[in-house]
């Protein structure tokens, strides 16, 4: 499938641009138009942000702290007010109708809210109490969850007891224990082993197949927004530099790179000749080293390698270089995630 055009930071163009990638005939879930918010010191945390989320989509906010991520999150979840700009959640307007569109959200903050005496099931059926549901339909939703999130065997069990992973799996099923069609999560894994975050990653999977639900979710892990996400809006400085999917990202930063290292320098007439198979390939050969810069990098290295076979030369190493999301990451904000800013 070739690779999509990364949208740039210009409200408009942005709303535009993702258009021509996706069109769709529904409303979008979230619609979000030149949202920002300035604190009573000047502190610029999110300045015109623009995009929009389709049903069953998880979209990731991807960036560094401060970058406005949870600030945006907090707006969109009614937690905040914006001080300009427009964002609607499933038609209502997040600012107007929140109370009404609380109903239908849920949200998971980077803390885990935990009762120190409250058992896994205990959480479960009073956060379903709160959100007005009957006792018996609470302990089923109860049940349901604890099993969908693997907490079955530690249902009886205080939750100050589990470890980080399974609390935020707790955390994830108080979520939506009233049956949310959008859920925010920020920061959803921080804090987690690498298995932890795995087995979270694939829970999420598991209820946007299941149960269509659609997610939006800050992360400053490029792993999990390059896994986890269908799209990823790229934030820095409060501004959205790039949207697309994670393999559009990466294809706007540049071609794959293939890298041979061959057995012993070539000749002047093996030289020549692989010049001559290679033209229209960017790159250099010196020192025993061909760089070529190509479309798909696993398509290419086999006719490549042929190619320096049949020019009588042996290949002691290979290595196919694809861009990342860092290196997207890198090209949109001019920096590196890991930086300070």
């Amino acid at each position: 499938m070739a690779a999509q055009t990364a949208v740039l930071a210009a409200p408009d163009e942005a709303m535009k641009a993702q258009s021509a990638i996706a069109p769709t005939v529904a409303a979008p879930v979230i619609d979000v138009r030149g949202l920002g918010k300035t604190y009573r010191d000047g502190t610029h945390a999110v300045r015109g942000v623009s995009f929009q989320v389709r049903k069953g989509e998880i979209f990731g906010l991807l960036g560094p702290n401060g970058a406005g991520k949870t600030t945006t999150m907090h707006i969109l979840g009614t937690l905040h007010h914006a001080t300009r700009g427009q964002a609607r959640v499933l038609g209502l307007d997040v600012r107007r109708q929140a109370h009404a569109l609380r109903k239908r959200i849920g949200f998971a903050m980077q803390d885990v809210g935990i009762d120190d005496l409250a058992t896994a099931e205990e959480m479960l059926v009073f956060h379903a109490r709160v959100h007005g549901i009957p006792k018996t339909e609470a302990k089923r939703r109860a049940r349901e969850l604890l099993h969908t999130f693997d907490l079955e065997a530690h249902a009886k069990r205080r939750v100050t007891a589990f470890s980080g992973g399974m609390q935020r799996r707790l955390d994830l099923a108080v979520s939506i224990i009233h049956d949310p069609e959008v859920l925010f999560l920020d920061e959803p894994t921080t804090g987690l082993d690498p298995q932890s975050r795995k087995e979270l990653w694939e829970v999420l999977r598991r209820l946007r197949r299941e149960k269509g639900l659609t997610v939006i979710m800050s992360t400053h892990y490029m792993e999990e927004a390059d896994q986890l996400c269908d799209r990823i809006a790229i934030m820095a400085d409060g501004r959205i530099a790039a949207i697309d999917t994670p393999e559009g990202l990466k294809r706007s930063v540049g071609a794959d790179t293939i890298r041979v290292r061959l057995s012993r320098e070539p000749t002047p007439d093996q030289r020549r000749r692989l010049a001559a198979a290679f033209k229209g390939h960017p790159g250099r050969m010196d020192d025993g080293l061909i760089e070529l810069k190509v479309r798909d990098g696993g398509a290419a290295l086999l006719p490549v390698l042929r190619t320096v076979d049949q020019a009588g030369l042996g290949v002691a190493s290979t290595r196919v270089l694809s861009p990342t999301l860092d290196d997207a990451f890198l090209k949109y904000t001019g920096q590196r995630l890991g930086d300070d800013a």
